[in-house]
């Protein structure tokens, strides 16, 4: 099986299994996440023997409540993925093997004059990059453009009160998952990744630095949210653990 059928199996399986348990944008979500899998050749991740809806959640940008509602369905399409990515052909284009070498044993020695106007007609530089094979293009679906502005998913929302959870809200209003967003507002010089903001939306860890809060500003304008929105968000969420442990 292709990348491209891989895909078009798992779309079929959002559409027919998971359309009245989840809406119609969260089914998106759900299936971008899928392709995005696929096109990585990476393995859903599990706890132990089973998916792990937290991680998941965070990575599609789905509630984690509304996945676990839709688990039951949903697992079937997770395992088919285990079975089938590792049989996927690999990303990266195999090399052509380098020229086979004369053996002087059977040919005899080639004349000195002989080997010297071979290396001038084609180098060794030469000779192998004619081996090699044309460039392939990347297997599996394309990457979402990137749109500086995404538009926001209609009807009201209720304003969360913590971090995590504020910041979570809006990337499900956008459609945007850890990785999407990343490739949206992370300069190609940057190290910041998504493990970063995966850490910030399981609560492990909190924008603390200059550069955690360069990207809080560059989230908010793609949100086209007021400027501080999250940092005020943080400092509720710091009150409030403060609260809750006192020292």
């Amino acid at each position: 099986m292709s990348d491209q059928q891989l895909s078009r199996m798992m779309t079929d399986f959002c559409r027919q299994r998971l359309f009245g348990v989840l809406t119609e944008f969260e089914v998106e979500l759900v299936q971008r996440y899928l392709d995005m899998l696929i096109d990585r050749r990476q393995l859903p991740p599990n706890v132990g023997h089973r998916p792990n809806w937290a991680q998941i959640a965070v990575e599609s940008g789905v509630d984690k409540t509304r996945l676990r509602a839709a688990s039951e369905h949903l697992r079937y399409g997770l395992e088919e993925l285990i079975r089938e990515i590792p049989k996927l052909p690999p990303l990266e284009p195999h090399r052509g093997r380098p020229p086979t070498q004369l053996s002087h044993s059977k040919a005899g020695r080639v004349p000195k004059s002989t080997k010297a106007k071979t290396s001038i007609a084609l180098p060794r530089a030469t000779r192998s990059k004619s081996r090699q094979p044309p460039p392939k293009s990347k297997p599996g679906p394309k990457p979402r453009p990137i749109v500086e502005f995404p538009s926001a998913a209609p009807g009201p929302w209720e304003d969360p009160s913590d971090f995590p959870s504020a910041l979570a809200l809006h990337m499900r209003r956008h459609g945007d998952s850890c990785w999407q967003l990343c490739r949206s507002i992370v300069k190609p010089e940057e190290a910041f990744d998504r493990k970063t903001v995966q850490s910030w939306l399981s609560s492990e860890n909190s924008p603390a630095t200059l550069e955690s809060f360069e990207i809080l500003r560059r989230i908010e304008r793609r949100y086209r949210l007021p400027v501080g929105y999250f940092r005020s968000k943080l400092l509720a969420t710091n009150r409030s653990a403060r609260l809750i442990h006192p020292h």
